[in-house]
């Protein structure tokens, strides 16, 4: 399975609810008309919540679907029943079963799409409520919108949290005049969606002017109370920079394709037993091409996890940034990178388990395809110690 489909996607269907509720009368109907195929449709049915309110045509599109993906299975099923009547044997089933699998197809695609739609136009709507809190100051709006554990790498490369955020436009530090957000793209990975997007702000920190052009890439996580932006980081923006940053990320392409994952861990501290681990990876180029987004699965006796990380240029800082989350922890931890020589070294710090780590990665590409990560860490101030040697090779 593709690491980017290990989300468990719910499927906030407003419209789709509104349309079933519409046709939900005619269950029963359907149920005597379609007596073979009927389990299907109830399913496809059932399975989507009966909350929100209303798109007319959307739900006018959907029952037209199911209107037009059902006639051929009525003709089917009549066709069916009168070479039995007659004695004739019946060479319909593979008719019926295509019709069968039209529908699946079409139930899956309909639902996949008022997904990806209500997830886009719901994080594109929140971008624009942070940026209205902004221009109005208010601190108790951006509370609720940034997650717990927020964190944000500014565009001369320091590191803001939430509470230092809400603390400083509650103080006056931070004001903004004007904010104009265009050029956005969402890439919805189910329960995790990744914005992309220019900002042409007008404001100022204490005495410092922040007037300017940003790129910005905001990484939004479904969580109790609804989408929470988590993590994310803005970029100083001008045209000329755009050839250097692509140069940049394409020292990163040997990320890009669907690898076979596995890790073999050491014992170290942060992994007493050691441990062997197996899993998948894939990465793709995110929106506007500028950045390389990773989805990863891993299970076995070293660690259990599944996330994502988003890499991009600082043109600025001229380093490399990585933001990583995990679907099943509020962790977030970023990282600082550059290349020595063909080997891509990462380093963090950040508290795991009640331990401050200091943190060292070393990448690189595979002959054939692929690639492999050694890791390393210092634990509480204690000596460095690999952690685990990771490799990637083509699925």
């Amino acid at each position: 399975m593709n690491p980017f489909e290990q989300t468990n996607p719910r499927v906030s269907q407003h419209h789709v609810g509104w349309a079933v509720r519409r046709t939900e009368p005619l269950l029963p109907v359907a149920g005597e008309i379609f007596p073979l195929t009927f389990p299907f449709i109830e399913r496809g049915y059932r399975r989507v919540d009966l909350a929100g309110p209303t798109d007319y045509r959307f739900a006018d599109l959907l029952w037209i679907f199911v209107l037009a993906t059902h006639a051929p299975l009525v003709y089917t099923q009549i066709c069916m029943i009168w070479r039995r009547l007659r004695g004739t044997p019946v060479k319909l089933f593979y008719s019926s079963a295509f019709c069968l699998v039209a529908f699946a197809a079409v139930d899956l695609c309909l639902v996949a799409k008022a997904q990806t739609r209500d997830t886009t136009k719901d994080v594109v709507a929140l971008e624009k409520d942070i940026n209205d809190a902004l221009l109005r100051s208010d601190w108790k709006a951006i509370e609720q919108l940034y997650g717990a554990d927020l964190t944000l790498t500014n565009s001369d490369g320091s590191v803001s949290h939430k509470s230092d955020i809400v603390d400083e436009i509650q103080a006056g530090s931070t004001k903004f005049e004007s904010i104009e957000m265009s050029d956005v793209k969402v890439q919805d990975l189910g329960n995790v969606a990744v914005v992309t997007g220019k900002l042409v702000e007008k404001g100022r920190y204490k005495s410092t002017d922040l007037s300017g052009t940003y790129r910005f890439t905001n990484i939004w996580a479904k969580q109790t109370g609804g989408w929470k932006l988590v993590t994310g980081q803005e970029a100083i923006y001008t045209p000329e920079q755009l050839s250097s940053n692509d140069a940049e990320l394409d020292r990163l392409k040997f990320y890009i394709g669907d690898w076979d994952y596995s890790e073999l861990y050491e014992k170290s501290a942060l992994f007493p037993n050691g441990g062997l681990n197996k899993g998948r990876w894939s990465a793709q180029i995110g929106p506007q091409g500028h950045s390389i987004i990773h989805a990863f699965v891993s299970h076995g006796t070293g660690d259990n996890y599944e996330g994502i990380e988003v890499m991009t240029w600082d043109q600025k800082g001229k380093v490399y940034r990585d933001h990583s989350l995990w679907y099943d922890s509020p962790d977030q931890w970023s990282y600082v990178g550059h290349f020595d020589g063909d080997t891509l070294v990462y380093r963090a710090e950040f508290q795991q388990d009640g331990k401050h780590v200091k943190f060292r990665s070393e990448t690189r590409p595979r002959v054939g395809g692929g690639f492999t990560i050694d890791e390393f860490a210092s634990v509480d101030g204690g000596p460095e110690q690999k952690l685990l040697r990771a490799t990637a090779v083509p699925h």
